[in-house]
């Protein structure tokens, strides 16, 4: 009796959101794995697909905000920074 193996691998992380073709301007729902800069558009197949909003969480995933209440931030080797009001956040 032989069995099949099948290999569970690593579940990959992917964004999802609205994208733009920079060339066509056409616009549609995308998805593509977390590092993929351009996207191919679905509709004129050039690799000229960007994201129009920036990643973010999805729902009910805890956001950190600063006290200003901006959640955007600047983060180097030793801190995290509001972009709004430039405090040095404390985790």
């Amino acid at each position: 009796m032989s069995a099949d193996v099948i290999q569970f691998g690593k579940k990959e992380t992917v964004l999802e959101g609205k994208a733009k073709c920079t060339s066509c301007q056409h616009e549609w729902d995308a998805q593509a794995p977390v590092g993929v800069d351009w996207l191919e558009c679905p509709e004129c197949h050039l690799m000229k697909g960007r994201f129009v909003h920036p990643a973010v969480p999805k729902a009910g995933e805890e956001i950190w905000v600063c006290a200003c209440r901006c959640d955007v931030f600047r983060i180097t080797r030793t801190a995290a920074f509001c972009i709004q009001c430039g405090s040095r956040q404390k985790f």
